[in-house]
């Protein structure tokens, strides 16, 4: 009787240890496909060369809940959107982002809403190259002073 209970506890050892082994792999793996996915989307964030073909010139206004801004790509370029930086009056910061295609030479004005009055505006630029996304921060046009409209 003292053998199978023996058995048991060192079956009862192995299976404990194979769990282990799978629930080991099965980590290894997603860890390995998430950082790779980490990888590749901050390789698509870097400033390139393409970023020389890109600028952008900015003129806003707001109302106590709207940001009204005008954005002129003045480069060969089209923008394919735009990340906003929006720093309130207390030196908060809000991050939007927002898909609009803008060509060379024309203007897009958009509406953006904001939670507190604006101080200051950052634009970032992104184009697309290929299948890749490039955020251009070198290109960036800032507005320190956001009147009222």
């Amino acid at each position: 009787m003292s053998d199978r209970r023996g058995a048991s506890q060192w079956l009862s050892w192995v299976l404990i240890l194979l769990l282990m082994v799978v629930l080991g792999m099965f980590m290894y793996n997603w860890v390995g496909d998430y950082v790779e996915t980490q990888r590749a989307q901050l390789t698509s964030l870097e400033d390139t060369g393409d970023c020389d073909s890109v600028a952008i010139k900015v003129k806003a206004c707001q109302n106590a809940q709207t940001l009204y801004i005008n954005v002129t790509n003045i480069k060969e370029w089209p923008v394919h959107s735009l990340i906003f930086r929006i720093f309130d009056i207390y030196t908060e910061v809000e991050t939007k982002s927002l898909n609009v295609t803008i060509k060379p030479e024309d203007t897009a004005s958009m509406k953006v809403t904001k939670l507190s009055m604006t101080d200051q505006l950052e634009l970032i630029p992104v184009i697309h190259k290929g299948s890749n996304e490039i955020v251009c921060r070198v290109k960036m046009a800032t507005l320190e002073t956001v009147g009222l409209c």
